[in-house]
């Protein structure tokens, strides 16, 4: 059973500490739409039901769930549960604006232990973005520590982590790129961990760290339905380049010319086009695809 989530939902759920609220919500909705008729209600028995037959939970756990949903994301009257809508969700999640098309998952894989859930949740966040971030980046907007962000996108199995890189140094000797290694963490001891070794066919390089780039097997829904959900908003103003909280997009997002005049001493610099290699990277030997952005190479 398909379902269509929002990157900006996510990131704002998981800002606010409602990710497993929201993540009930879609079940529901789904739930209602494919086999309720879109009545926009259950009944409190059927709630408990899918609660305690979809996320495997107890009914206690379930019954403090329908609790702390009360009132945001669904009403309790009498013995009811009544769905609240997309764009009151929104409204209560602070999102002025949906800037990112949905992405088609299956409902399976919202119904697993909490962790799993969190974990395909930010999957689904970060391939929604389409473009290059880091795990900071993303921990700080998502209100969550950096190893937290780390864990959930390896354990996510849709999502495939593609490390980017721009060359600083390179040379066929190793002893002599050792060396340029060593006086490039020296000199930046706050970046000393974004420099790292890499050696392909053409000898060893020293390769400067940049925000990851994400491949997911997921496809985008083509439907009009954010530019209906952002109607009914009623905020914010759709030819302003915004993220969801109405910030100017462009200081949340990669910016390479920035990175451009930041790194203005480094031999190559970043393109739009990146060529893709399959590299020994590090000292261990461990294959991995990763991009390097050259001028030179694009």
């Amino acid at each position: 059973m398909k379902t269509v989530i929002y990157p900006d939902m996510i990131e704002a759920a998981f800002a606010a500490n409602e990710i497993d609220l929201l993540n009930t919500w879609i079940i529901f909705k789904t739930l209602d739409q494919r086999n309720n008729g879109g009545q926009g209600f259950f009944s409190k028995e059927d709630t408990f039901d899918i609660l305690m037959r979809w996320p495997k939970i107890s009914k206690a756990t379930a019954y403090r769930m329908l609790t702390a949903g009360d009132g945001v994301y669904w009403k309790i009257a009498s013995d009811k549960v009544y769905l609240r809508g997309i764009a009151k969700i929104c409204e209560h999640l602070q999102i002025r604006i949906l800037n990112k098309r949905g992405l088609e998952v299956d409902l399976e894989n919202l119904c697993l232990n909490k962790a799993q859930n969190r974990s395909y949740l930010m999957g689904v966040l970060v391939a929604g973005s389409g473009t290059p971030q880091s795990y900071s980046n993303i921990a700080e907007r998502c209100n969550i520590s950096r190893r937290t962000v780390i864990s959930y996108l390896h354990q996510c199995s849709h999502l495939k982590i593609i490390p980017n890189y721009t060359i600083k140094a390179k040379s066929q000797n190793r002893p002599v790129i050792m060396q340029e290694l060593e006086k490039m963490r020296e000199a930046n001891p706050r970046e000393a961990e974004r420099y790292q070794l890499l050696r392909d066919r053409g000898g060893y390089y020293v390769g400067y760290r940049l925000p990851n780039s994400f491949a997911s097997e997921l496809k985008i829904c083509r439907t009009k339905t954010k530019k209906q959900i952002n109607k009914k908003i009623g905020e914010g103003n759709p030819g302003i380049p915004v993220d969801w909280r109405g910030n100017p997009l462009n200081d949340r997002t990669f910016d390479f010319d920035r990175e451009k005049k930041r790194l203005k001493n480094t031999p190559q610099y970043f393109s739009y086009k990146a060529t893709v290699r399959e590299v020994i990277v590090g000292e261990n030997n461990v294959r991995d695809e990763m991009r390097i952005w050259s001028d030179e190479e694009s």
